[in-house]
């Protein structure tokens, strides 16, 4: 029995099950295409407005703030979004990772805020850590929001 377990696990291995990642795919951001397509821009370029986190700071205090605090430091069983939470759970993932789990989770039971409303209070919590803000504005659109990756300072 202990055989077939071991090569289980190594076609688990093999097959890239075991990194979570679908069979001939790597781990890692997607490659940049060349071509017709451009480069998606860096989080240092100023991807979201500062009218933007504005919107996302006024919907952050009014729907947020109970629970995760108005310094983005909870209070409870929330978690900080900012120091070092801010650093493990959202730096070197993609904006749209962190703006379909908000918008799947946030705020618990069934009051839900609109797309937009999601997409703002990411640029609020991007703004309060750091990431500055440039001319244009975020779209609540996971497929663009993809190609963003929240990258520490460099």
């Amino acid at each position: 029995m202990r055989g077939v377990t071991v090569f289980f696990f190594l076609g688990l291995v093999g097959s890239g099950l075991s990194g979570c990642m679908p069979p001939g795919q790597a781990a890692g951001p997607a490659p940049v295409a060349t071509g017709a397509q451009q480069t998606p821009p860096s989080i240092w370029e100023g991807v979201f407005s500062e009218t933007q986190a504005r919107r996302g700071e006024e919907a952050y205090r009014s729907r947020c703030a109970g629970c995760h605090g108005p310094e983005l430091v909870a209070k409870g069983y929330a978690v900080n979004l900012t120091g070092p939470a801010f650093t493990f759970g959202w730096q070197r993932k993609t904006i749209a990772d962190r703006f379909v789990i908000i918008r799947a989770t946030m705020p618990p039971g069934r009051l839900k805020l609109s797309d937009q409303e999601y997409v703002d209070i990411v640029s609020y919590v991007l703004e309060f850590n750091g990431y500055p803000a440039g001319e244009q504005e975020l779209e609540p659109d996971p497929e663009r929001l993809a190609g963003i990756i929240i990258e520490p300072a460099p």
